[in-house]
């Protein structure tokens, strides 16, 4: 079969930027602190708490499974057997093309090459071709040049290039700071309305889209001021390598064109914009400049800026604004170098990230040292970030903490409402808790690139955000579950850092239960809640004592498993004999196993823990039973034995021996499924040797999901009325039915998705493969 790459560029974007979660400085109780260290150095040799690292990101070896040495300085082989190769930076500079053109002035850059060639293979593979065949239906034609589909795939057909440059980080975290002031009072707004309701007009009326931003802006005056004065257009810089003369002219006029246009209508009444030109890394530039001072002028020929701003801020702070955005400048430049197109926006042209020589390069650099094992690569794209940027889109952003602190200052002054003394003292613990575990995470230089071979496109990155939440360094004892699976994602947790997850969700449930309670003790509680606190008040009399004994049994199974587990999705199962439900799919159809494979550290923990449980589950289910005034009796649980493993379920009506909720165990492991078959087969193959790598490894295979569908469209085809009740949806497929098919039997071009993620030597890796027949 011919091999396709189709699923490539589909995964490019994907598989070049790695995931960052979104931190907060530690600021809690000493308690939580230490909690929170504990967990951070658990995960791993991870430096410590406060630390920076701001090491490059180190030479780059492609993954390994022989041991590893430890703390291996940059430009060292870490495989211990003999020292790299010395850095070849002009062959570096002519592999990484446009990015070499780059000075060191940059905070991050991403770049794509092959474009044409990976377009011309979507082209000839079938599921491409069906996505062709798609966009001919709608009208849109890549193959005519004068298409502006065409015209714009230009950019991208050779090479492709986007960075951004110094002060970039500044000017993320400035438009964070304001996300993040305007989601804190919008939540506040909608809390009062929410607990007053809408009869307060003047309150209903705030509500609007920028209500809230008004009411922040006029309560903190001193972080606009702050704000506008350190605010300015981060460097921009795009470029594409066009090598066809004709189209590369095209470009470049039309970029000119813009701005020519914009100089020729705008010069009576927009004065303040004017032609400029700058040559900067050996490249002339020109376009259009806009004057800040002249433009905020012109408002004010037109407007008074001080009554304005005035409705926010006292007249000194309206003068401050004033005064900094006059020095506003905004400049709009483009060029042209060699077979390279050049377009700038930024505040002035000195800023544009172009290098003199090639020692000012970028690519110049240590932080750059990635790149080099894989220069002989057949290359697609290049990532890279440095770390402050980083942090500043990420460090300090709380998760919840901008609503926790939102509600609180909702709840301030609210007199219609019961006493909120313990709910506010639940949400400042919130907001510690929060703090104290993204505390944990850690930062590193990030960059990533990947890379076509023969077998499909992989991709390395490197760095970013290490989460604590994660065991990096014990191998994996439980063995390969992937054989016949779609999905597979194994991994070991860090239980120091899974304490601090538990407190937050115990808060978290505290705060929601006494904000009931709040509601409940009001004057007049709103009437729209009125349902929800009778029932609130049948669970406080009822059901909350055994309700929290559920809960601790719960956590105690956690204390009998061990810390590593492997969750597993497979696409082979059989449907519940469920009423209603047509013949065919009940006999014919295939389903979804859903299982958790862990391994067993205490039986007796497992046991008790189900006794626990067991008791408190019978009691709340008496509770109902009064309630409800029937008698739903607590089902009492079936076991079988296979071969020394020991499955647990419960009956009822609709189960089969393929679908049955149940639990798997023996000393070794302990399989949680949707299927007791499933299960059996999980524990004997989880009991083998495992693979002794380390981090997060997922796994999808494509062939257990081309057969699940095909197995549902030849279903559907016996009785499409049946199956498909629904007209609309029955007329879409009738409609698409080859086109679905077409898509399906595509499938076959694809293998399997592979990825690694794991610390070497201190350093986050991520390793993945998108692997083609």
């Amino acid at each position: 079969m011919k091999k396709t790459i189709f699923c490539r560029v589909l995964a490019i974007g994907g598989l070049s930027v790695g995931a960052l979660l979104q931190p907060v400085a530690a600021d809690g109780p000493a308690d939580l602190e230490a909690l929170a260290e504990k967990a951070r150095q658990a995960a791993g040799d991870l430096p410590k708490a406060g630390e920076k690292e701001q090491k490059p990101v180190a030479d780059a070896v492609p993954e390994k499974t022989e041991p590893k040495q430890a703390n291996a300085k940059a430009g060292e082989n870490k495989t211990g057997k003999e020292k790299a190769a010395p850095v070849d930076l002009e062959k570096r500079a002519e592999k990484l093309g446009l990015l070499s053109s780059l000075s060191k002035d940059v905070s991050a850059v991403l770049t794509f090459t092959n474009g044409e060639r990976l377009w011309g293979e979507v082209e000839e593979s079938a599921m491409g071709q069906v996505f062709l065949d798609i966009l001919e239906e709608n009208e849109v034609d890549f193959s005519d040049p004068d298409s502006p589909g065409a015209k714009v795939a230009a950019l991208f057909g050779e090479e492709f290039l986007l960075a951004v440059g110094k002060g970039t980080p500044k000017q993320a975290a400035n438009l964070l700071k304001l996300n993040n002031l305007n989601e804190k009072y919008q939540t506040a707004l909608m809390m009062r309305l929410w607990t007053i309701g809408m009869a307060d007009e003047e309150l209903f009326m705030d509500a609007g889209p920028f209500g809230s931003l008004s009411e922040a802006i006029r309560e903190n005056p001193d972080f606009l001021v702050n704000l506008i004065a350190s605010a300015e257009m981060p460097p921009i810089l795009i470029a594409s390598r066009i090598s066809d003369a004709e189209q590369r002219d095209e470009v470049a006029a039309l970029l000119q064109m813009g701005a020519g246009m914009a100089l020729e209508f705008g010069a009576e009444e927009m004065p303040f914009m004017s032609d400029t030109s700058s040559e900067v890394g050996g490249i002339n530039f020109s376009g259009l400049q806009i004057d800040g001072e002249v433009l905020i002028e012109t408002l004010q020929e037109e407007m008074d800026l001080q009554q304005v701003l005035g409705e926010f801020i006292d007249p000194a702070g309206a003068q401050d604004m004033i005064n900094s955005l006059k020095k506003k400048d905004l400049v709009l430049m483009s060029g042209v170098s060699g077979e390279a197109v050049y377009l700038y926006l930024g505040s002035r042209a000195e800023d544009i990230p172009l290098a003199k020589g090639p020692a000012e390069r970028l690519t110049a650099s240590d932080s750059f040292s990635f790149a080099d094992p894989y220069l002989n690569e057949d290359l697609v794209s290049v990532l890279w970030m440095e770390q402050d940027l980083l942090e500043a889109t990420t460090k300090g952003q709380p998760i919840f903490g901008n609503y926790i602190e939102g509600i609180r200052l909702g709840l301030q002054g609210n007199q219609t409402l019961g006493n909120p003394k313990e709910l506010k003292k639940s949400l400042a613990k919130l907001q510690k808790l929060e703090k104290n575990y993204l505390a944990t995470y850690q930062y590193q230089p990030t960059a990533s690139v990947s890379f076509l071979r023969a077998d499909g496109l992989h991709a390395e990155t490197f760095g970013g955000l290490l989460e604590a939440s994660y065991d990096w360094t014990t191998p994996h004892q439980l063995g390969s579950i992937a054989e016949d699976s779609f999905l597979t994602v194994q991994l070991g947790y860090n239980r120091a850092s899974a304490e601090l997850e538990t407190d937050y969700i115990e808060t978290a449930f505290e705060a929601v239960y006494q904000m009931a309670g709040v509601l409940n003790d009001a004057d007049e509680p709103p009437a729209e809640f009125q349902e929800f606190l009778e029932g609130f008040d049948f669970f406080n009399d009822s059901m909350k004592d055994d309700a929290l004994a559920l809960w601790k049994g719960l956590l105690l199974t956690d204390e009998g498993v061990g810390t590593e587990s492997i969750m597993e999705v497979d696409l082979a199962g059989s449907w519940p004999t469920v009423p209603g439900v047509p013949e065919e799919i009940v006999q014919e159809g295939l389903a979804p196993r859903i299982s958790i494979v862990s391994s067993v550290k205490d039986r007796a923990k497992l046991g008790e823990s189900w006794k626990q449980v067991e008791g408190a589950a019978s009691n709340l289910l008496k509770t109902v039973s009064e309630k409800v005034g029937e008698n739903i009796p607590m089902q009492k649980p079936m076991s079988s034995q296979t071969d020394g493993l020991k499955t647990w379920f419960f009956p009822f009506p609709m189960q089969t021996d393929d679908f049955v909720p149940s639990v798997t165990l023996d000393d070794e492991v302990m399989v949680m499924s949707t299927s007791k078959e499933r299960a059996v087969a999980l524990a004997k193959a989880a009991k083998k040797r495992g693979s002794g790598k380390t981090g997060i490894v997922v796994e999808m295979r494509f062939d257990p999901l081309r057969a699940f569908l095909a197995d549902w469209l030849a279903l559907v085809d016996k009785n499409p009325e049946g199956i498909i009740p629904n007209a609309e949806m029955l007329e879409f497929y009738q409609d698409n039915k080859e086109t679905i098919a077409a898509v399906v039997e595509s499938l076959a071009e694809f293998d399997r998705v592979t990825s690694h993620t794991r610390l070497e030597d201190g350093q986050l890796r991520t390793t993945t493969h998108f692997k083609t027949k």
